[in-house]
């Protein structure tokens, strides 16, 4: 049988403090801070079922307690921390089970979002999922496991904000994050990255041609593969 590619991963998860930014503009800052939470959440540089403390979380992503704070609410809506008063944060455990229902809400967002955009993409999102889709082929070719993450990421706003409409991006977003940490914790050889790269692919080159036909039956496919991957973790009694 032919030998399987091992997935490459680089550390992601931030162990070293980052130098602290001034406490302005306390939006943006509360946005950076959930963008670096949830890529330590997603990588499992926090691990599930830990136990987590805020002022640990300030000084490894270099932001103050205000902004730091507002992104762990949203974090915790986004189903991957339980914020207990006077007891502490817990990264919450990950579940096939709920990931399966998550994706019967999450299928015709994909498929709804991903239309959409190739409908009412603009220049500056054709340009990014141009880029975007030429990254996801060569990390798929190399088997670069932290940079698929770093471009799902960038790929789930390019659609999202091509899409232009909040409505269902807030709804998707939500369901994207949990996704993301279940993909990154089960995935175990590079022909899951290959493919899953492939089906991202295949979507932004839909979006970026305008072929909204094309985008919807693409989401269609990386819906499949999702539950797929999904369904494979439950037989293998995760």
């Amino acid at each position: 049988m032919p030998c399987r590619p091992e997935v490459g991963w680089s550390d992601p998860g931030m162990k070293h403090a980052i130098p602290p930014i001034p406490e302005t503009r306390a939006g943006s800052l509360a946005s950076l801070a959930y963008a670096r939470l949830e890529e330590m959440l997603t990588t499992l540089a926090l691990r599930p079922g830990s136990l987590i403390r805020e002022a640990e979380l300030c000084a490894r992503v270099g932001i103050g307690r205000t902004p730091v704070r507002e992104a762990l609410k949203l974090l915790e809506r986004d189903g991957l921390l339980e914020i207990q008063p006077r007891r502490g944060i817990w990264v919450t455990e990950m579940n096939p089970r709920g990931e399966l229902l998550a994706l019967e809400v999450r299928r015709p967002l994909e498929r709804l979002v991903a239309g959409r955009a190739a409908r009412r993409r603009q220049h500056e999102e054709i340009a990014a999922l141009s880029v975007i889709a030429s990254g996801m082929r060569a990390v798929g070719e190399e088997v670069d496991g932290t940079e698929f993450m770093r471009l799902d990421a960038e790929f789930n706003r390019a659609v999202c904000d091509a899409a232009r409409n909040p409505h269902a991006t807030e709804a998707l977003a939500l369901l994207q994050t949990r996704s993301r940490r279940f993909w990154y914790a089960r995935v175990k050889t590079g022909l899951d990255l290959v493919r899953a790269a492939h089906h991202h692919a295949e979507v932004a080159e839909a979006i970026v041609a305008g072929d909204e036909a094309g985008a919807d039956t693409a989401a269609s496919r990386l819906m499949d593969y999702v539950e797929e991957f999904v369904r494979g973790s439950l037989d293998e009694g995760f």
